[in-house]
């Protein structure tokens, strides 16, 4: 226990665990202050915005920040001129991404508008716009710093969003009034306000590498299927919110939108193990691999040890909502039984795709798993309610427990 408390791995995983811890508690507070001002309703609405944002993300992220963890980490060891062009070439293509999916929104705000948001309030994808193009840039900006394990600046970089909302909406409660339009203001314009802020320490510049086309087609197999399962899985995690909108409205949207925003600090930690793993797993030694992933078995039950503890906790959590957010409190440690299994499984699939650069087979699963969490989602929700897509996330990430350790070890005995 010493010397895995100890390791290298447990080192980093707590800078970025801390950035993450930091990031998580401003999150919690702002979500707190916002959703007590403006009601189930209104912070439904900001949840369903927060949601559409991620969606749209995951189709411009295009396999970018993993192919940056697996190939680019590599060559900052070796290689830094070339590690260097190729960042510079990504960020090209970022940018771009970033811009194009931005304008695509604004200009289909109408639509997006009357469907999505089930609103005429053309401003929500203006702002959701705003949201989209700042995540890209920020995201690319802590991938670039993952790949070259400066893992203390990713921590920071990881915390500035949340940071810059939580000193906002503080401002708002001091010099002026919380509404739905101010706050969504503050969730949106946070993102590109953190990425200006990165460019303070790592300024990369949109430039394409020569030859950039064999590289891109060097990496282009390994990021298809990590943007393939970053797409669905984005769907898969964040069509909740947007189903509640659709079968039970934003009130439901608003309670479980909550729970799910107080069970947010597990997915990061998590996270934060992850992006510790991926570039280890990347560039490790098959001879060391064994010892290596039973190491990081036992640090994915210490995880769970502590999401057991939050699942103790959670009733009294829920409490700081005030009134309407009751049933956020049952939905909150469903929320948190769902993410033992995928503690679980962080190991196994991180070894999968970095290891043994097999990202397609957490992708299929992901395209398995979209139709059934649409399917259930939409049974469920009308006779459920609010706690139906804490049920379908149980059985999902029980799935991809099964599913990435079955095939872990059917590859690892060849």
């Amino acid at each position: 226990m010493k010397e895995l408390l100890l390791s290298r791995t447990a080192k980093d995983s707590s800078k970025v665990f801390v950035g993450n811890v930091v990031s998580s508690t401003f999150a919690i507070v702002f979500t707190i202050l916002a959703a007590r001002a403006l009601g189930p309703e209104g912070w439904g609405v900001v949840a369903a915005v927060g949601s559409f944002i991620a969606i749209v993300f995951s189709l411009g992220e295009l396999g970018v920040g993993a192919t940056m963890l697996s190939y680019v980490s590599q060559l900052w060891a070796s290689k830094k001129s070339e590690a260097l062009h190729v960042t510079n070439t990504v960020f090209s293509l970022r940018l771009l991404s970033a811009s194009l999916l931005s304008v695509l929104v604004v200009l289909l705000s109408p639509i997006i508008s009357n469907i999505i948001f089930r609103s005429d309030d053309l401003l929500l994808p203006i702002f959701a716009a705003i949201g989209v193009f700042g995540t890209l840039l920020l995201e690319f900006q802590v991938a670039s710093t993952q790949a070259k394990q400066h893992f203390g600046r990713a921590a920071v970089y990881l915390a500035l969003v949340n940071t810059f909302r939580l000193a906002m909406i503080f401002a708002l409660i001091v010099f002026s009034d919380i509404t739905l339009q101010s706050v969504l203001v503050v969730f949106t314009t946070s993102t590109v306000l953190s990425f200006f802020t990165t460019l303070l320490w790592d300024r990369p510049r949109p430039a394409l590498q020569k030859n950039w086309q064999i590289a891109a087609r060097k990496m282009a197999p390994f990021s298809g299927w990590m943007s393939v399962n970053r797409v669905v899985s984005t769907l898969n995690s964040r069509v909740d919110v947007l189903l509640l909108v659709q079968l039970s409205g934003v009130l439901a949207a608003g309670v479980y939108a909550a729970a799910n925003r107080l069970a947010f600090g597990v997915p990061i930690v998590i996270g934060s193990f992850a992006a510790v793993l991926a570039p280890r797993y990347a560039s490790i030694e098959r001879t060391k691999l064994s010892a290596y992933f039973i190491k990081t078995v036992w640090m994915s039950l210490l995880l769970v040890i502590a999401i057991v503890v939050g699942i103790i906790i959670s009733p009294f959590v829920t409490r700081v909502f005030g009134e309407g957010f009751e049933q956020s409190s049952t939905i909150l440690r469903l929320l948190l039984v769902s993410f033992i299994p995928f503690a679980l499984s962080t190991p196994a699939v991180n070894m999968l795709i970095y290891a043994f650069k097999q990202p397609r087979i957490i992708a299929a699963l992901s395209l398995v798993q979209m139709p059934t969490i649409f399917a259930l989602n939409s049974y469920l929700i009308p006779k459920l309610g609010a706690p139906a897509p804490a049920y379908v996330m149980i059985l999902v990430h029980t799935s991809t427990l099964i599913v990435s350790y079955l095939y872990l070890f059917r590859i690892w005995r060849r």
